[in-house]
């Protein structure tokens, strides 16, 4: 664990010192290699301290990088921060419909397992049913009930 120096009871000296720990922490931000983290880490920074248009400009972003374009979890990700930020919920089914899309098309095998397959479509219609679109709601529920009698949550939310 490293230790912080103690800051200097000169405001001038206080002000310089903490400048120079912000261009290290600047420097460091700007070699990282992976853009794409660079874009999550600061997102999630941004919804921290309720900058949720900024936080969604740098998921946005993140999802421009090739790494995580194609990648189903990124489009759920940033549907949750839609969702989160209330007022985005028509951008938030964009982003599931995207991931939709993806699973549909083959996405990789480690990204198209059956859990995201089904938190996309139980997410989507939970949020069909908070945009008042119920029959769409309903449809998907049914269309998971209809494929497994046997599980129960499909059932209860019918």
């Amino acid at each position: 664990s490293t230790t912080q120096p103690p800051l200097p009871t000169d405001p001038l000296a206080t002000v310089l010192q903490e400048g120079s720990r912000t261009c290290r922490a600047r420097d460091a931000l700007c070699t990282a290699k992976d853009d794409g983290k660079r874009f999550g880490r600061l997102a999630y920074e941004a919804e921290l301290v309720g900058r949720f248009d900024r936080a969604a400009e740098l998921i946005q972003s993140r999802l421009l990088v090739e790494e995580f374009r194609n990648d189903p979890r990124e489009w759920i990700a940033f549907a949750k921060l839609c969702a989160r930020s209330r007022g985005r919920q028509a951008a938030a089914e964009e982003a599931l419909r995207q991931a939709v899309q993806l699973l549909a098309d083959g996405a990789s095998p480690e990204h198209g397992s059956q859990e995201i397959s089904t938190e996309v479509d139980l997410m989507l219609a939970c949020l069909l049913l908070d945009r008042g679109r119920h029959d769409e709601a309903i449809r998907v529920f049914r269309e998971w009930h209809e494929r497994d009698l046997a599980e129960p949550v499909f059932g209860f939310l019918l």
